[in-house]
């Protein structure tokens, strides 16, 4: 009998999500549950987005624009650059999918750092490439061990930036430096899924190499600081050829219609990007000195939420959290088990996390 499905499925572990907040306090038994486990922005999406949507609600029985002609003409002048160097995507998830399955051939191999971004992983195991994970260096990217890793066989490199869970960037020095580095034939995907929050003064903004580059594409989504996870809507920007090659194999119609009008109507809301902002950046500077006086390790973030050292068992210290009603993710999937990633919320948010961690960590 010819087997049920292919190799590397078998061993595939599937990503596990979160239960839904309202299951969790049915389980519980309370209300009042807060979330800081999947870096949501706190103030949700634009007003502006919200009445684009309701507006288009008597059309969702018409199909979405397959090319998305209207949100990629508003991007590509967002961004200067042109509508045919954009592949739109249901999350910067599928994009990165749509990369790794339009460029790795079976012999090829791809890097990416051990504490980054989960889907880096899972897709590749998918396809059942040979990966090639670099440990991170004091919680940041090890570029020079990077570079040891890569061979004749190397397509494909993924560098998230701000890192994901770590809060982690990549200054343009060290990006230049990388990038003078390695092959040519290399292709880098910039993942900037947190650009929008970024405060560093020398961190790079990867839509200035693609003139330097061919082989080089960036990520963006309107998950994060837009507020339009629920949408699931994000894209990818690159050399005109690349792009073409990645439409080819992408679904007709992989980003709905009402994700489109949404993001369309948030990119135009830059008061609502920008309060955003404040907010993440008044809250961290307020939340981390007061986790460090618990004696709790806190790893410097350029992103909207803490890599936090419990110095024991994070699991547990979730389960306890989560008792008490805060959800944070433990980061043990990520070869870190002392520690939990926690977004940055809404001052409420984090004052309730801040009053029951002393209980939970006695």
């Amino acid at each position: 009998m010819l087997p049920l499905v292919n190799p590397e499925y078998e061993t595939l572990m599937p990503y596990v999500p979160g239960k839904p907040v309202s299951e969790t306090e049915r389980e519980l038994g309370i209300s009042g549950v807060v979330k800081l486990a999947s870096n949501e922005n706190p103030l949700g999406a634009s007003p502006k987005a919200i009445a684009a949507i309701q507006g288009a609600l008597h059309q969702i029985h018409d199909y979405p624009d397959g090319g998305a002609f209207y949100l990629k003409a508003a991007l590509a002048e967002f961004h200067n650059v042109r509508p045919e160097q954009l592949v739109m995507g249901n999350g910067t998830n599928e994009v990165i999918e749509l990369i790794a399955r339009t460029c790795l051939r079976p012999d090829e191999n791809i890097i990416y750092a051990q504490a980054s971004f989960i889907v880096y992983k899972l897709v590749s195991l998918a396809l059942g490439r040979e990966i090639r994970e670099v440990p991170l260096k004091q919680m940041r990217f090890d570029l020079d061990a990077i570079v040891a890793a890569m061979d004749e066989k190397t397509k494909l490199v993924f560098i998230a930036n701000p890192n994901n869970p770590t809060g982690t960037y990549i200054s343009k020095t060290e990006l230049d430096r990388f990038l003078e580095a390695i092959p040519r034939d290399v292709l880098v995907v910039l993942d900037e899924a947190y650009l929008e929050y970024v405060t560093a003064s020398d961190y790079p903004n990867g839509l200035d190499y693609l003139s330097k580059r061919e082989r080089i594409l960036v990520t963006r989504t309107f998950s994060k600081c837009y507020g339009l996870a629920g949408l699931r809507i994000g894209y990818g920007i690159g050399d005109p050829k690349l792009i073409d090659y990645i439409n080819r194999g992408r679904e007709p119609f992989n980003t709905n219609s009402l994700a489109q009008i949404g993001a369309l109507a948030a990119l135009e809301d830059s008061d609502h990007l920008e309060r955003s902002r404040q907010l993440n950046s008044a809250e961290m500077r307020r939340l981390i000195p007061r986790l460090e006086a618990m004696g709790l390790g806190v790893t410097p973030s350029q992103a909207n939420f803490l890599l936090v050292d419990f110095h024991r068992d994070a699991q547990g210290m979730f389960e306890r959290l989560l008792q008490l009603g805060v959800i944070v993710r433990p980061m043990a999937g990520y070869g870190l088990p002392t520690s939990a990633r926690i977004t940055i919320g809404r001052e409420e948010q984090n004052e309730k996390l801040l009053s029951i961690l002393p209980q939970a960590l006695s």
